[in-house]
């Protein structure tokens, strides 16, 4: 098993990453990465394909979190890291210095931080510097041969990935190759994502969330259709029921009730 790092992260960081990695006999090798800074791949030499496992790590450092934030590219990362097939998807902290002159507040940053873990289902690491975003990588791959090693590993494409169950021999992945080329960011994005990336502006509203709603109302006019068909008393409430997440939570009437407010006085 090997950990692949994206060219840009392991730049920035070259000796450090190169030293901890190699201290804890991990193997690891530099990767063009669509996606995320780390993944996790096994190789079978015999068919010459590389398999990714279903783990993925975003990593930003406190001034890149908030540098992010003003720009999109924070709502923007998170909806290609939900889109990339990969289920199980790390978002790693790190402290910059003393955490002083970042751009925005510490407490925004924080506040991010519990979005992105409560309302996106990632699963937060907060890291004091480099070296210890090391020994975590270290640690989490030691973790995932541990896990992997006795199971029997299948290709399969994206669109047949199934939920990751643990207590299953048989497990499918898909190719490292299919990942990174369905990951590439395109300028020409399809309708369905274009009305994600808005609804996720607003406020409240995750990546979950907004996948939901698409995957009923693909288009803002298939929405502003089915708002026109059903009554008025009834249209802030349209949204409430659909389910997103693994936990199958509903959307709730306060978020559809925002939702049709914001379109209704957009004009649409």
């Amino acid at each position: 098993m090997w950990i692949i790092v994206k060219p840009q992260d392991f730049s920035r960081n070259m000796e450090e990453i190169q030293f901890g990695l190699r201290s804890e006999n991990i193997k690891f090798e530099v990767k063009d990465l669509k996606v995320g800074d780390y993944v996790w791949i096994c190789r079978d030499r015999c068919a010459d394909k590389e398999l990714i496992l279903p783990y993925i790590i975003e990593r930003k450092r406190m001034d890149d979190l908030a540098s992010s934030i003003k720009d999109g590219r924070y709502y923007e990362q998170k909806f290609r890291l939900k889109k990339s097939g990969i289920e199980n998807l790390t978002y790693l902290i790190e402290s910059y210095g003393k955490n002083c002159h970042l751009g925005l507040p510490l407490t925004s940053l924080y506040q991010a931080a519990t979005n992105t873990a409560l309302q996106d289902n990632f699963f937060v690491q907060f890291s004091d510097n480099i070296k210890d975003t090391t020994q975590y990588l270290a640690n989490m791959s030691r973790f995932l041969i541990k896990l992997y090693k006795s199971k029997t590993l299948v290709s399969c494409l994206k669109q047949d990935l199934k939920p990751v169950d643990l207590n299953e021999d048989l497990t499918y992945l898909m190719e490292f190759k299919e990942f990174n080329k369905s990951s590439i960011k395109s300028k020409k994005l399809k309708v369905k994502d274009l009305f994600v990336k808005m609804l996720i502006q607003i406020k409240g509203l995750s990546v979950d969330r907004a996948l939901a709603i698409v995957e009923m109302y693909p288009t803002v006019y298939t929405l502003h259709k089915a708002y026109q068909v059903t009554p008025e008393n009834k249209r802030e409430k349209l949204l409430c029921n659909i389910k997103y997440g693994k936990h199958g939570k509903t959307i709730g009437p306060v978020l559809s009730k925002i939702i049709y407010q914001f379109f209704n006085k957009q004009g649409y």
